[in-house]
């Protein structure tokens, strides 16, 4: 990420003096963002502040404040997460997660003559951003979707800066723009509706934005306003049926667009992937052989799943009685070293860099595998993932604890914050363990659980007391357990989170479940 000379840094904000900042990554007439230190979590942050000529607008003030109340609702791995408000010394801070990257805007600059402009290579490289919408617009409608506010680092893409969304519900934020009826956004990316000034904004002004930018993808120009040129007549791999769909996403009424972005992902994962990436491996069990030390049985028997008082989050509750048959548990995540004996016994394709890594590092998590990898390599073991129940009785146990070890919180006993910034073998931390003997219930890597998500499953009749499990034929699947560079609370045994099932990350992995007792 650039950053731009000053004389301002190397200064200090917050309580403390927790945030030394060390450069300004951009500047304008509204304020500036900085990249500073967080003293107390050890790691990189960025921050957006607002012009101090703005103390006293309150205009000003409920737009920076909107997009900080509607981003901390909004925790999706494609989005920079907003971590904090800071009010100090009579300025206002959001305090974000730092991407050490350049936007798509300059991407796009520095990638400008290339020839491999392929259409599918390009949807696999925006799919993240249409996955992080998708899920965005069930709180809010951007507005200013674009380029400059697409982030990407080596690992992955994020869509940032909800600076003057719509808040859709769920709150009580005016929109001071709407409200002021000025025309707001980026030109060259606003939909039709939205340069007229219309109130009748909603989410298909977004999709339109993102239809510009599949297009620019594609063809290194945008589309024009009208009589829009099909993208196949300027890139050869596009076909017409994906010409059809940049056309509805492109439609000049509201009510000829796509209605949501899972409805283009439907679409274009048919067109491109099929049924590739979620196909079933076809691979012989190994029982026999299962190494059974490394599993531990969890007996029959009812525990409370869900939080009580100790969290606000309404995906994890209510906090309920749940009935379980005896499991068996891998008392470790899965290592690099067995999953390269998954690969090589069956004959599977795997790239020379992961056979390193596997020799250099044989018994750290293994990670950047999908769930339906996870699922392949559970069947091959005669086994599965753990249902969303299995994993949280397994990690909180019969004593319904907070954390796996106990009910107070100990960054000696788990793996978070960027504490050590990166994973560690499977057998550390051997303090952490649960009462099951499970090792990294909490912290290090998120582990895949069989279940599809949905936030309300807790709180649904059919959400059964005896052995529950969510399939609902959803491609958000349930992770859990926090990762190194996660926040806090994600180290309780109850905390809930997801991911596509076809996401690869290096903070996601898996252990199996063996659900016939020998």
């Amino acid at each position: 990420m650039k950053t731009i000379k000053n004389k301002r840094v190397n200064r200090y904000i917050g309580e403390d003096n927790r945030f030394e900042i060390i450069d300004i990554l951009g500047q304008g007439g509204m304020g500036e963002v900085f990249k500073a230190y967080d003293s107390k979590l050890h790691e990189l942050v960025a921050i957006k502040s607002i012009n101090k000529k703005f103390n006293n607008n309150r205009a000003v003030i409920d737009i920076f404040l909107n997009e900080a109340k509607t981003s901390l609702k909004i925790t999706h791995p494609n989005v920079i997460r907003v971590r904090d408000i800071l009010f100090f010394e009579g300025s206002h801070y959001l305090i974000m997660q730092f991407v050490d990257g350049i936007d798509l805007k300059e991407w796009m600059r520095l990638h400008k003559d290339i020839k491999d402009r392929d259409a599918k290579k390009m949807y696999e490289f925006i799919r993240p951003v249409f996955e992080a919408l998708d899920y965005a617009h069930q709180y809010t409608v951007h507005r200013d979707i674009k380029p400059a506010n697409i982030m990407l680092d080596n690992e992955n893409i994020y869509l940032m800066d909800f600076g003057i969304a719509t808040v859709t519900k769920g709150s009580k934020i005016t929109d001071v723009i709407k409200d002021s009826h000025k025309v707001v956004g980026t030109p060259a990316y606003m939909s039709p509706e939205q340069q007229k000034g219309l109130k009748d904004i909603d989410k298909r002004t977004d999709i339109y934005a993102m239809g510009i930018i599949y297009y620019e993808l594609l063809t290194n120009q945008k589309p024009s306003k009208q009589d829009i040129l099909l993208a196949s007549y300027f890139n050869d791999s596009v076909n017409p049926q994906l010409d059809m769909i940049i056309l509805k996403m492109l439609a000049f009424n509201q009510e000829d667009r796509y209605s949501s972005c899972s409805d283009i992902i439907r679409d274009m994962d048919a067109l491109f992937i099929g049924k590739l990436d979620t196909k079933e491996i076809k691979i012989d069990t190994i029982k026999d052989d299962i190494n059974q030390d490394r599993f531990t049985t969890v007996e029959e028997g009812n525990f409370y799943r869900g939080s009580g008082v100790e969290s606000k989050i309404e995906v994890e509750k209510p906090r309920r009685k749940i009935y379980l048959d005896t499991y068996r548990i891998s008392i470790y995540p899965v290592t690099n070293r067995e999953y390269l004996e998954f690969l090589e016994k069956n004959g599977l394709d795997y790239k020379k860099e992961f056979k390193d890594i596997a020799k250099k590092r044989p018994n750290y998590p293994l990670t950047n595998i999908s769930w339906d990898e996870a699922k392949a390599y559970c069947k091959w073991l005669g086994g599965s993932l753990p249902t969303e129940a299995q994993w949280e009785k397994a990690s909180k146990g019969t004593r319904s604890r907070i954390y796996p070890w106990g009910n107070q919180f100990n960054d000696n006993y788990c793996n978070i914050e960027n504490i050590l910034g990166d994973s560690v073998s499977v057998d550390s931390f051997e303090d952490g363990i649960s009462q099951y003997g499970c090792y990294q219930m909490s912290g290090n890597i998120w582990e895949w659980c069989l279940d599809d998500f949905d936030e309300n499953f807790y709180k649904k009749r059919e959400s059964k007391n005896l052995n529950p499990c969510c399939l609902t034929k959803s491609d958000t699947k349930v992770i859990r357990g926090g990762s190194y560079d996660f926040v806090k609370s994600s180290a309780r045994s109850s905390y809930r989170y997801y991911a596509k099932r076809n996401h690869k990350d290096k903070t996601i992995g898996f252990r199996v479940v063996l659900n016939e007792i020998k």
